[in-house]
């Protein structure tokens, strides 16, 4: 994994701006900033959880749990039955906000018609009455960023040379240079970043998930459109 100072230097190079001090360091590290969000932003959108993890969080009263500090993009949420035993909880449109009234009863003892919604800063569970309980949360954090020069750019895997051209793009655009060059190599790039990040598993490629397949009657009480 390259460092910033080496990135740094790439661009520098890839810019034609070896010896110039017209982009200084510091404002060629924010442009090296800006373009790994946005290679993250790539690799997020693949859906191939290669940044996916999991916390666990226990409510005891309330119907309401903050989203962790690090939160980008949820994955996914499971009620804890017992033991290791878990149950999806499904996301609810705002406007069934109100569908499942406190006298609706929990099904099955396993409160399957448990669904939420993120509201801001936080995960809201419905119904409210009875949302207490243990919870897990899957989902992907922000992206990393750079502390000094020795910070590596970290879980890009081999797409690097992205976050490099990106920079350097935006070096010449200050410049008022031609960036036509780079903007092909760009382009270039991130059509391997999507191809390439796409399919993680190739022996057991993603299928289209049944979320319509419920052992609970809450669907016929409150089915999805």
């Amino acid at each position: 994994m390259a460092t910033r100072a080496e990135l740094r230097a790439r661009a520098r190079e890839r810019a034609d701006m070896e010896n110039s001090t017209f982009i200084s360091d510091a404002e060629l590290n924010i442009y090296l900033q800006q373009s790994w969000f946005e290679l993250y932003d790539l690799l997020v959108a693949s859906y191939e959880d290669y940044y996916t993890i999991s916390t666990t969080s226990t409510l005891t009263s309330g119907n309401t749990i903050a989203l962790p500090a690090d939160f980008y993009k949820l994955r996914g949420i499971d009620y804890q039955l017992g033991g290791t035993e878990y149950i999806n909880v499904r996301s609810y449109n705002f406007a069934e906000r109100n569908l499942r009234a406190k006298n609706v009863q929990i099904l099955d003892n396993g409160r399957r018609n448990l669904v939420y919604r993120l509201l801001a800063g936080s995960i809201v569970f419905l119904p409210e009455n009875d949302a207490t309980g243990t919870y897990k949360i899957w989902y992907i954090p922000r992206c990393g960023t750079f502390v000094d020069d020795m910070t590596e750019v970290s879980n890009v895997l081999d797409f690097d040379e992205y976050i490099v051209v990106d920079a350097a793009i935006k070096m010449l655009v200050k410049e008022e240079s031609d960036p036509s060059a780079l903007l092909l190599a760009k382009d270039a790039l991130k059509k391997r970043v999507e191809a390439m990040a796409s399919n993680r598993d190739a022996g057991e490629p993603q299928t289209v998930a049944d979320v319509r397949t419920s052992d609970s009657y809450n669907d016929l009480l409150f089915p999805r459109g």
